[in-house]
């Protein structure tokens, strides 16, 4: 299965973003012949997760993530291939309202959007290194504040990308509080296996 998440820009009430999201599931199970539906929703800790899964051939799932501690509200999207991917992306983009991994960067550059825009550039810029989104998940690491570095230490751990590593080494030597130590340990020992 192949993975890809989209962040979700200003919706309206749940109830509406669910509707969508059952619209989306409409047009793509008549475009690639699947049976995706509603599967239910559960309230974890610091979120709120709904799913819509494959039935026909179990080929894959949406979930829904409305993330209280981000904030972010996004899409974790798996399927068996890329196609599909595309597909669903367009079905996606066409009934919502996804923000792009250029929106993201824009929203990152403006302090005023705090710890949590970079956080969203985890979810939202997934694949190859971006030099623009590195930069401002290093400069996050580097922070006075605390959350800052708690969010971009979380960017790092969704992007994956080794030349992270020696901020995240850096980050590690300097950094005083306890957990979020242990989480830079345990993001650079992933990116020492990428």
């Amino acid at each position: 299965m192949i993975s890809k998440t989209y962040v979700l820009g200003q919706v309206g009430e749940p109830e509406e973003l669910l509707a969508a999201l059952d619209s989306v599931c409409d047009v793509i199970n008549h475009r690639l012949g699947l049976m995706f539906a509603y599967a239910g929703a559960e309230d974890g800790e610091n979120a709120r997760y709904s799913w819509w899964v494959e039935y026909a051939e179990n080929l894959g799932w949406l979930r829904l993530v409305d993330d209280f501690r981000i904030p972010a509200q996004y899409l974790e999207v798996s399927l068996p291939n890329l196609d599909f991917h595309a597909e669903v992306g367009a079905a996606l983009a066409e009934r919502l309202p996804l923000l792009t991994c250029d929106e993201l960067k824009r929203q990152a550059r403006h302090t005023a959007a705090g710890a949590a825009a970079i956080a969203r550039l985890g979810l939202g810029c997934q694949g190859d290194d971006d030099p623009e989104v590195r930069s401002l998940v290093e400069a996050g690491l580097r922070s006075g504040q605390l959350e800052m570095r708690e969010n971009s230490a979380l960017a790092v751990f969704l992007l994956r990308w080794p030349q992270f590593e020696p901020a995240v080494r850096a980050t590690l030597e300097t950094e005083t509080d306890a957990d979020l130590k242990l989480q830079l340990a345990y993001v650079a020992r992933l990116l020492q296996q990428s």
